[in-house]
C-alpha cells in the first residue's frame, strides 16, 4: 500500500480489489507518499513521531501546490475539503483513524499555512533574515552536518519573526519555511529535505530517493536550552 492518489471528488469510495481514493476538488498530491513506515509507528502509538510523519506528508503536498501556485497552501474554501482528503487518504493506507484526532489533523497540522501575514512564497522569501536561512539550507541535505546547519538557521530565523507566539504558531510558520525552501525543488530533494526538517523517514515511495537517510535529532537536547526545538509536534 504506497500510491496514494490526488483528491478528485467531494464523496469518497474505494473500487473493489482496488487501492483508488478519489477526493473531488483537493489539488494537495499524495501520490509519491510512502505511508508504510508511518502506518507502523503511528500504529505502535508513537504519538511524537508519528504526527511528525503526518506533517511531513502534509507540507510535503503543499510544497509542490506551491510550486504552481506560489501559495502557503490551499484557499480557504477548498481546506475542509482538502483535510477530509488527507484524513481519509491517511485511513486508508493504515494510519489509525485517532492518529490523526491527537495529531491535531486541521489545527496544529493545517493545509494552509498563513505565517504572521505571509500566505505566499514571495512574501516569506522577503522577510527579514530569511536570506540566511536559504543560504544555510542549499539542497540537498544529505549529511548530518548539513542538515544541522540548515536547522539551527531555521530555528534562529523562527523566533526572531515569531517572537514569544504559541508553539502552534511557531509550528505553522516552521512549515510556511519548509515550504518556502522547498517550493521550486523536485520530489526528491523535497523529501529528503522533508527527512531533515521533519526527523522521519521513508517518506517517498520514488526511486532514488535519499529522504532514507535518517537524522535523529535531538535539538531539545541542545546546550541552550531558551532556544526551542524544530520539531515541536
Amino acid at each position: 500500500m504506497q500510491h496514494a492518489l490526488k483528491c478528485h471528488t467531494a464523496h469518497t469510495y474505494v473500487r473493489p480489489y482496488s487501492t483508488l481514493l478519489y477526493i473531488l476538488d483537493c489539488p494537495l498530491d499524495l501520490s509519491g507518499s510512502n505511508f508504510t513506515l508511518a502506518a507502523s509507528i503511528c500504529s505502535k502509538e508513537d504519538r511524537g513521531k508519528c504526527c511528525r510523519y503526518i506533517n511531513a506528508f502534509v507540507a510535503v503536498a503543499i510544497s509542490q501546490y506551491a510550486n504552481v501556485t506560489n501559495q502557503l497552501g490551499v484557499p480557504p474554501e477548498l481546506s475542509d475539503i482538502c483535510l477530509q482528503s488527507v484524513s481519509e487518504t491517511l485511513i486508508l493506507y493504515g494510519i489509525p483513524s485517532n492518529a490523526t484526532i491527537y495529531c491535531g489533523l486541521g489545527l496544529k497540522i493545517p493545509v494552509s499555512y498563513q505565517c504572521k501575514g505571509h500566505r505566499t512564497i514571495l512574501e516569506m522569501r522577503q522577510s527579514p533574515m530569511f536570506d540566511d536561512v536559504v543560504l544555510n539550507c542549499k539542497m540537498p541535505l544529505s549529511t548530518e552536518g548539513s542538515c544541522r546547519r540548515c536547522l539551527n538557521a531555521s530555528i534562529l530565523y523562527l523566533h526572531r519573526l515569531v517572537g514569544a507566539d504559541d508553539n502552534t504558531t511557531l509550528n505553522t510558520c516552521r512549515d510556511a519555511t519548509f515550504v518556502t525552501l522547498t517550493s521550486q525543488g523536485d520530489n526528491v530533494s523535497t523529501n529528503g529535505f522533508a527527512s531533515c526538517f521533519f526527523g522521519v523517514q521513508g517518506l517517498s515511495n520514488q526511486q532514488g530517493s535519499f529522504d532514507n537517510v535518517y537524522f535523529e535529532l535531538q535539538i531539545n537536547k541542545q546546550k541552550d536550552k531558551k532556544r526551542k526545538p524544530l520539531l515541536l509536534l
